[in-house]
């Protein structure tokens, strides 16, 4: 038996059965196994074998029972601990919730009021862990488990008991205790006689990346700029709780709160003290509001969403499956990171054009920028079996690219290359990095990795770095307007199309600043749809003058790029969206409009099928007019073609309709499941389980069930009677009742919904749901009337409306075929 896992099952088999891993981290491997003394399942953690050599055991285990007196409501406790088959390992409970690092991974920011509380619970348990003499020493949202909506930390006393019993030894495996990004500067310059302030300072550091999507900038011992990029990443934030944070972030220890106590109380103080709710969302499919405007427009700049789950921790991971992470900036200043940025994203497009190759995509990447999550997790999250990582620093003058490829299933690094060019030689120097990673994976693999040329490239330095500033105050317009701050927000887009004229200007011919232009001319068109006030009467004469303006301006800047590369099939996915956006939301558009949109999305997707977003808008614009099998199969194919595009939650979604308008519910279902899992908060998600009900229910049994999905969608979506959906939800929950046969019941739901809703334009918008629960009931006239009149606002629905399986019923009646075009 020479596999040291085998060995260990067997040594323990008595009082443990082994099950399966459940991770790897800098120290440990994670197994979950039964306890068959006590009937539970727990988490046995093995210490890797080089540092379980470098430490002394006895000592080791004595510390470890040390920390096992610890008993606190927010603290994981220490079941048991010991020695077997030479390896070193501790029990603890096995807790079925989720870490603070998953819940990061899929949401990016948290809810101010929840990620304040988190810190509050984290903080008392440091405090109590302080007053008896332990100090955490690797306090980071892994070791931060959310168990039924509290926090409990894990691994207290591990790494005291790892440093006390290994001294200077366990700095000679090459292992840290602690993880760079969250260490106090203290330990980051490898103090060993730390006090709780360093405990303070990365929870400060969590609670920044809770807020605002990243770390502090900056190293540990320079963090000047907390306040600002507070601001930026949250404008929000009610100051007294900026302070209170960059206290804890202080350089200097005496400078920090003097105990966890006093942070947990100077944060609960905070939250009182200013509003901290994150913006509300108003959730209608086609105008989800400003935040889902502005993803949706940014697809083409490649933002991130949350990946899939990880993969069991036992699937073996494919080399040639490769994640190139964001290379780090470590300029004196933090001047580097479009640069940085940039140089990533090239090197995706490069590698990903090799066909043995399969590259995670920009939007895989982008989650785990400016974040210490450990490479395993990482691997396990996209899947993938090598990792190219590096580093950009350097002045105005002169640039140093340090480059990496490590094997993502052991951790090892497998090569590295340093490359120093004038910064003149930008360009120059971003393909010898292609080239030499290239030939690392062409060792590496056993394969030929042949490189094309650089899609879309230009050979001036000053634009490449116009443009990849442009992208940075893009992504900084999104920070901005999902934390509501619109003005802010409009004030960075701005900024961000100044800086692609000039880079147009210096490279006239460069194709990727034009694009990029009519993008954004797409939210700002967007954005005027949005601009009616609440409680504004809805009607065809909405404002769609200042949209379709905006829509001509964006067609001019895709005709300018299709004329310096005609058939460019990026080009062609803008002018297609363009027109598809124009016919939807525009009634009198040339009536040929729709049909050169497909052409257009059809012939970007010919050219190269890995364009995502013209799937993505082919996918919307078939579910738009009744298509609804080839709505599935070009979403389908969207993620198929990235599985991280910025759109995928609104792709997941089209899916999920196009599963209910064809009446398969149990697929329907699925999609529903894997909304909420990736997108838990998404507007999309909070209520499709219930809507599936309002489409399917044939029990009684079955509107409990409504009511209970209606309070849990609003206590995360609580917008309240001034919005669609909840007025939208009430009209589901009617739908329930009237499919159940009380015609009365529902009647009335129905009513009291109309009449609680405090805005009259609210029924007008779904006038087309009010029609199905009237037909349920039996009122084909009032279904007929209510049709009449939501078509009229959007006859674009027609096709949609006529091949709906809610109005089937109504398909033989010549009323209706003449209000949706079927013919007699």
């Amino acid at each position: 038996m020479n596999d040291p896992l085998e060995r260990f099952k067997a040594a323990v088999a008595e009082r443990y059965v082994i099950e399966r891993e459940l991770g790897r981290g800098g120290m440990a491997t994670v197994l979950l196994a039964q306890d068959l003394k006590h009937h539970r399942p727990v988490a046995v953690k093995i210490l890797r074998p080089e540092l379980a050599a470098a430490l002394g055991p006895d000592r080791f285990l004595r510390e470890i029972e040390i920390a096992a007196h610890l008993t606190h409501p927010h603290i994981l406790p220490l079941h048991d601990s010991g020695e077997a088959a030479g390896s070193l390992y501790y029990v603890m409970p096995y807790v079925a919730g989720e870490s603070l690092r998953n819940r990061l991974l899929r949401e990016e920011l948290l809810p101010l009021d929840e990620a304040v509380r988190i810190a509050v619970e984290v903080a008392d348990a440091l405090g109590y862990a302080h007053g008896q003499g332990f100090v955490h020493r690797d306090i980071k949202p892994e070791n931060i488990l959310l168990v039924e909506q509290h926090a409990v930390v894990a691994d207290f006393g591990i790494a005291r008991a790892v440093s006390a019993a290994g001294g200077a030894r366990v700095t000679s495996t090459g292992i840290s205790v602690g993880t760079p990004g969250y260490m106090s500067p203290e330990q980051a310059s490898g103090e060993q006689e730390l006090d709780g302030r360093s405990d303070i300072f990365s929870l400060g550091c969590v609670l920044h990346e809770m807020l605002t999507g990243r770390l502090p900038l900056g190293r540990a011992e320079e963090r000047g700029g907390t306040k600002s990029s507070l601001q930026a990443g949250r404008p929000t934030m009610p100051v007294a709780l900026q302070q209170v944070l960059c206290r804890a972030l202080a350089a200097a220890p005496t400078d920090r709160f003097g105990s966890a106590h006093e942070f947990g109380a100077a944060l609960a103080q905070a939250r009182k003290s200013g509003a901290a709710h994150g913006p509300r969302r108003p959730r209608q499919r086609a105008l989800l509001g400003v935040a889902a405007v502005l993803v949706a427009a940014a697809g083409w700049w490649a933002w991130a969403r949350r990946g899939p789950p990880a993969i069991a921790a036992t699937e073996a991971l494919n080399p040639t499956h490769v994640a190139v992470l964001y290379f780090d900036d470590l300029s004196d200043h933090r001047t580097l990171g479009p640069v940085a940025n940039g140089l990533t994203e090239d090197l995706i497009d490069r590698l990903g054009q090799v066909q043995a190759l399969h590259v995670t995509s920009a939007n895989g990447a982008r989650p785990f920028r400016d974040r210490a999550v450990p490479l395993d997790s990482i691997a396990r999250q996209l899947k993938v079996g090598t990792v190219v990582a590096g580093s950009v620093t350097g002045s105005r003058a002169r640039l140093r690219v340090a480059v990496r490829l490590i094997d993502a299933e052991s951790g090892q690094q497998l090569q590295s290359q340093t490359f120093q060019r004038p910064r003149a030689d930008l360009l120059g120097l971003r393909d010898s990095v292609a080239e030499k990673i290239a030939s690392f994976l062409r060792e590496r693999l056993g394969q030929s990795i042949q490189l094309r040329a650089q899609r879309a490239s230009t050979n001036s330095v000053a634009a490449w770095e116009l443009y990849q500033r442009a992208q940075a105050l893009w992504e900084d317009a999104r920070t901005l307007m999902q934390a509501g701050d619109v003005r802010a927000g409009a004030d960075a887009v701005w900024a961000a199309d100044s800086l692609l004229a000039r880079a147009q200007v210096i490279d006239q011919r460069w194709i990727l600043p034009i694009i990029a232009r009519g993008w954004y001319t797409l939210t700002q068109a967007r954005l005027t749809l949005m601009a009616r006030p609440a409680g504004a009467s809805v009607s065809p004469t909405r404002p769609v003058r200042a949209f379709a303006d905006w829509v001509a301006r964006g067609m001019g800047f895709a005709e300018q790029a299709l004329a310096h590369k005609p058939g460019d099939p990026q080009a062609l996915a803008l002018r297609g969206t363009l027109r598809y956006e124009l016919w939807r939301n525009a009634p009198l558009a040339a009536p040929d409009t729709l049909a050169a949109a497909e052409r257009d999305l059809r012939a970007a997707v010919v050219s190269d099928p890995a364009v995502a977003r013209a799937w993505y808008a082919l996918a919307e614009m078939y579910y738009s007019t009744g298509r609804f099998t080839e709505a599935e199969q070009s979403a389908r194919r969207a993620l198929d073609a990235d599985a991280y595009l910025s759109d995928a939650a609104a792709v997941i979604a089209d899916l999920y309709f196009a599963m209910l308008l064809r009446e398969r519910f149990d697929e329907a279902h699925d999609w529903c499941q894997q909304g909420i899992q990736r997108f838990p908060r998404d507007p999309n998600f909070v209520d499709c389980e219930l809507r599936i009900l309002g489409w399917s229910a044939k029990g009684e049994h079955q509107i409990a069930t409504a009511w209970r999905l209606l309070t849990s969608a609003e206590t995360i979506d609580s917008g309240g009677p001034t919005t669609v959906p909840w007025l939208d939800r009430r009209l589901m929950v009617a739908a329930v009742v009237a499919r159940t046969g009380l015609a009365d019941s529902a009647r009335a739901v129905l009513l009291r919904a109309r009449r609680g809703a405090q805005d009259d334009s609210l029924a007008a918008q779904i006038a087309d749901e009010e029609a199905y629960v009237r037909l349920l009931l039996g009122e084909r006239d009032e279904a007929l009337r209510l049709l009449t009149g939501y078509l009229r606002w959007r006859p674009q629905s027609r096709e949609s409306i006529g091949q709906s399986p809610w109005f089937r019923p109504l398909r033989s009646d010549s009323r209706f075929r003449a209000l949706v075009g079927l013919e007699p």
